[in-house]
């Protein structure tokens, strides 16, 4: 048996508002011998304060919110970045995020034979 808790009505009246959810447009370049990435996701009409973006060292999380439609996506990176490296700017409905790409063996303990 299984215990479900009663969602809240200022939730529940929240969600009802959004008709639509979104996959945005995005592209991801990279180049695995400079060690760059680049991530564009294209959010036509939202404003900078409807935008939320989070990451780690692997993946990505966007939601956005726009009259009645939530923009969402969640991803993986096919590699791990450097966290302290990634800048990003949005403008005009377009952000960019960009880092350097973290090299496994960059910390990596040698072994003298």
């Amino acid at each position: 048996m299984a215990v479900v808790e009663k969602n809240d009505e200022k939730i529940e009246e929240k969600l009802k508002e959004f008709k639509y959810l979104i996959r945005p447009t995005h592209y991801m370049n990279y180049d695995a011998e400079s060690k760059k990435w680049e991530l564009e996701i294209h959010l036509p009409g939202i404003n900078k304060e409807n935008v939320e973006f989070k990451l780690l060292n692997d993946k990505y999380f966007l939601k956005a919110t726009r009259d009645q439609a939530i923009y969402s996506i969640n991803e993986n990176f096919p590699f791990e970045i450097k966290i302290d490296s990634v800048k990003g700017e949005y403008k005009d409905g377009l952000l960019k995020v960009s880092g350097d790409i973290l090299d496994p063996l960059e910390s990596a303990f040698e072994i003298k034979l």
